[in-house]
């Protein structure tokens, strides 16, 4: 756990934007792990109104990401929005899911915006955007439902607030 997440989360924003600023560079981000290099967390996915009472639910892909991920990697977003630098240093409760996680809880992806999902049982997280579907274990099999979280961590490192420090 870091105890000062507010200024790794300014060191790694920093970080990013002197990347970004070299002339040879036109996008950059961090993350935990990128599509297809075995880092990716799978955890249990709790979905609002969709969970059963003394049910794990499903475990799926999780990706620990900094705002401009999508972008960096070329993942489109499909709707609603990416992830504001602005969302990871107010710990804004926001998350983005895949297209085919989206169409498995809620069959359309527009209708995912605003639903509520989490680690944990309380589903504390907004949905703000749907993005296009990544392979992750290779191209001969189907891209798994995936989540995204922003790194600052709210809630899930070992206390209220943390940030992963990738």
């Amino acid at each position: 756990m870091v105890k000062a997440p507010e200024r790794l989360v300014s060191m790694h924003r920093a970080i990013l934007d002197k990347i970004e600023a070299l002339p040879v560079v036109s996008s950059a981000d961090i993350s935990q792990a990128v599509p297809m290099d075995a880092s990716a967390d799978s955890n249990s996915l709790f979905v609002k109104d969709h969970m059963l009472p003394g049910q794990l639910p499903p475990a799926r892909r999780s990706f620990w990401i900094s705002p401009s991920f999508f972008r960096t990697m070329g993942i489109p977003i499909v709707v609603g929005r990416d992830l504001t630098w602005d969302d990871v240093l107010n710990k804004r409760p926001v998350a983005i899911v895949s297209e085919n996680l989206a169409r498995e809880y809620w069959h359309n992806p527009p209708d995912a915006l605003r639903k509520q999902i989490g680690r944990s049982s309380e589903a504390d997280r907004r949905i703000v955007g749907v993005v296009a579907n990544v392979y992750d274990d290779g191209t001969s099999q189907k891209a798994p439902a995936t989540v995204y979280w922003p790194l600052n961590g709210r809630g899930f490192f070992s206390g209220p607030a943390g940030v992963r420090n990738p």
